[in-house]
């Protein structure tokens, strides 16, 4: 570390950890005007992606269980935060093509599950 000293200590004053749902909260009070998303003609802002993801986080909590098969877009990003928010646990199935777009095979399977 270069800097050291008993001031520079972890505390509440200068420490807080950080999770997708405490970015989002705060992004959406500091800069709710700053672009989030970017999706070929898309436009959102950080206050449109929060409100959206509490709504999908709202739907979550009170349908129980859903599955959702999403590719790598806009909604796959508010569906991460939208289950962190809700609490619920999300599990991620990436597949990868190892031979590159236009490939006719799956390269590989993982799964991660986010709390």
């Amino acid at each position: 570390m270069i800097y050291s000293g008993p001031e520079l200590n972890q505390c509440t004053a200068n420490h807080s950890p950080l999770s997708p749902v405490s970015i989002l909260k705060r992004v959406e009070r500091v800069h709710p005007e700053l672009p989030a998303q970017i999706h070929g003609t898309l436009r959102r802002n950080w206050g449109e992606v929060a409100e959206r993801c509490k709504r999908l986080a709202s739907a979550l909590i009170n349908h129980g269980e859903a599955n959702v098969l999403l590719v790598d877009t806009e909604y796959f990003a508010m569906a991460h935060e939208a289950v962190a928010l809700s609490g619920r646990d999300l599990l991620v199935i990436d597949i990868e093509d190892s031979q590159g777009p236009g490939g006719d095979r799956i390269g590989s399977l993982s799964e991660s599950v986010w709390r």
